[in-house]
Order: structure tokens, then C-alpha cells, then sequence
């Protein structure tokens, strides 16, 4: 079991206000926003991969070897 202690202010005043100190409610957007962010981050790779293609600037590839020129591409 995990203890939750909030020592900033503005967390603790969303933990309170917005889901009435209800920790299951809290933990269960905190869940669904990190699956929103993976999701925003793999359609944010896969729009600079279909850019750089489209620029002829990344032959088709792997996931990893996309990934890895995402990472290191300038104008990405």
C-alpha cells in the first residue's frame, strides 16, 4: 500500500476540491493521464516520422531506428 503525501500546495488543493480527497479517483486520473500522454507522444513520433518521409529526409525504417532519429534529428 502507498501513502500519499502532497507537499505542494496547488496538488493538494486539486486533491481536495476536484476529487473531494477521494485517493482511488485521484490515482485513477493520474493513470489515465499518463496513458494520454504515451498516446500524444507516439502520435507526435509517428507525425515527425511521416514529415521527415515526406521531406525525403528518413527512409522507411524500423520503430527503434525511427525512434532514435527522432531523438537526434534537428528538425524534427
Amino acid at each position: 500500500m502507498i501513502a500519499l503525501q502532497i507537499d505542494n500546495p496547488v496538488i493538494e488543493t486539486i486533491f481536495l476540491e476536484k476529487f473531494g480527497s477521494n485517493k482511488e479517483s485521484f490515482f485513477q486520473f493520474i493513470a489515465d493521464a499518463y496513458e494520454k500522454k504515451q498516446l500524444l507522444q507516439s502520435l507526435d513520433a509517428a507525425c515527425k516520422q511521416a514529415k521527415l518521409q515526406h521531406n525525403g529526409e528518413l527512409s522507411e525504417s524500423s520503430l527503434d531506428d525511427l525512434i532514435n532519429e527522432l531523438r537526434h534529428h534537428p528538425h524534427a
